[in-house]
């Protein structure tokens, strides 16, 4: 399954993620087999923290900062004992009707149309390949997502860092080869916001930024090391067209470009592009001060041939909140974006909803909906579903599973081949129901004990597994 250039890019992906010293980790090459069956879904008691010799603890007051000098022996080094995590294979979609005999093997895989973008874009038939992801805090933190930006374009090509919210929308916001900063008078907006419009004016990603004062800016900079920010040639500006909308000047580098007009009769999509010198470019925006302006997004690319990976994460949001975006906008902006794959990563925060108010039946509806729309508004690409990973409710000293998670996961693995996207089990991958202990206690620890977030490595583990599973049609060709 692993070729030389899948090898390859897995190491490079690593690498940047993690650093060469802890890439190095002999544990991260592989990943174990599919894990069949699931161990059964039964209440995991947490383990008690053991009490600390007295001596050991007196030896390690009194060698200070020095740290303890007790010797490891190989057995207990980082990476001796194999990490969790299983490669799961995607569900695809199988066109038999029921009742019918299956001849063969008539499954139709979901990412075909992924597959032939990235076929046509080593052919050179094509410049580029763009993938959106969308989804909640694992998202918008990057990691997972950063490795697959990292993997993708060091087997395909470089096309740039892609599609940037103009603001950090949270402290957990991040972006692999960007940082952005804003000052604090900016107006933050999106479907989990309980101040905001909520009219829907939020674009791509979902999110805006508004602000009528002078005073206020937002900064978007490439990462000293990212080689994906150093060699950007396009930079596209999104932003609200609408009634009395005020200017704003745009700088690159530190120096003045433009100044743009947002006012117009009616709400609409504004875009903006920037041509540059290949290189490593600031870009600061700063509003007039003669009304209000509304920020969707900026993309930065390359003029190279390669794939472009849009994080589109939103912390503590849900797949229903694509409901609640104008249509009109959101189109717009997609059409822009002419994704070859689109992928949701959804369904962990809907498990703590109160069933009352959001019975699963609704959960259902309203995920089906969003599937639709995706699937009417950009019918050539390719679809993928990523599951919940385990996430268990901690209760009298004991880790018990949360049944309406369980019950998301099989409703997305029934809607997602029923609207034609695949879906990858993120409950399997981890290693079923009380996993999550396990990530946590791992050598490197891959989760926090708030038995809900990956830390850097599990988001690294992720990141293999699901670039594995994506690219096994690819590479069985």
């Amino acid at each position: 399954m692993h070729t030389p250039e899948a090898l390859a890019a897995h190491a490079a992906a690593r690498v940047s993620l993690l650093g060469k010293k802890r890439a190095a980790n002999p544990a991260f090459a592989a990943m174990g087999p599919v894990l069949r069956p699931l161990p059964p879904v039964e209440p995991r008691e947490l383990p008690v923290p053991e009490a600390e010799p007295e001596a050991e603890a007196e030896a390690k007051k009194s060698e200070g900062e020095a740290g303890s000098k007790h010797v490891v022996d190989a057995g207990d080094e980082p990476g001796a004992k194999p990490l969790p995590g299983y490669f799961v294979p995607i569900q695809h979609v199988s066109p038999q009707q029921p009742g019918e005999t299956q001849k063969g093997d008539a499954t139709t895989n979901t990412l075909a149309a992924f597959y032939t973008a990235l076929r046509e874009l080593q052919a050179g038939k094509r410049t580029r390949v763009r993938m959106l992801m969308y989804g909640a805090s694992g998202t918008a933190a990057d990691f997972a997502t950063g490795y697959l930006r990292s993997y993708f374009q060091q087997r395909f090509g470089d096309g740039g860092p892609g599609f940037l919210p103009l603001g950090r929308i949270t402290r957990w916001s991040r972006h692999q080869a960007v940082v952005t900063e804003r000052s604090k008078g900016w107006r933050k907006e999106h479907a989990q916001t309980s101040k905001g419009r909520q009219d829907g004016h939020y674009g791509l990603l979902g999110v805006s930024f508004s602000s009528s004062s002078r005073r206020d800016w937002v900064r978007i900079r490439g990462r000293d090391k990212s080689a994906s920010a150093a060699a950007v040639t396009t930079i596209e500006l999104q932003f609200v067209r609408q009634p009395d909308g005020g200017k704003f000047a745009v700088w690159v580098d530190g120096k003045r470009r433009k100044t743009l007009a947002t006012d117009h009769p009616e709400i609409a999509l504004g875009t903006d592009v920037i041509t540059l010198k290949p290189g490593n470019h600031e870009l600061e925006i700063r509003p007039k001060g003669d009304g209000e302006v509304r920020l969707l997004g900026a993309v930065f690319e390359t003029d190279k041939p390669g794939v472009v990976l849009d994080t589109l994460g939103i912390d503590g949001t849900r797949s229903a909140n694509h409901l609640t975006w104008n249509v009109e906008l959101w189109k717009q902006a997609l059409a822009r974006r002419a994704p070859d794959l689109i992928v949701l990563s959804y369904g962990t925060n809907e498990a703590v909803d109160d069933p009352v108010e959001i019975p699963l039946e609704r959960y259902r509806e309203e995920f089906a909906q969003v599937l639709q729309r995706l699937r009417s508004e950009a019918p050539s690409a390719s679809c993928l579903v990523l599951s919940p990973v385990d996430f268990p409710e901690v209760r009298d000293g004991a880790l018990h599973p949360r049944p309406r998670l369980h019950a998301i996961i099989e409703i997305q693995r029934e809607l997602a081949p029923a609207h034609g996207c695949g879906f990858w089990d993120g409950l399997a991958f981890m290693g079923g129901f009380g996993s999550m202990l396990d990530w946590s206690l791992a050598d490197p620890p891959l989760a926090r004990t708030d038995y809900l977030h990956f830390r850097r490595e599990g988001s690294v583990r992720k990141g293999m597994a699901v670039a594995d599973a994506m690219m096994l049609g690819f590479d069985r060709k």
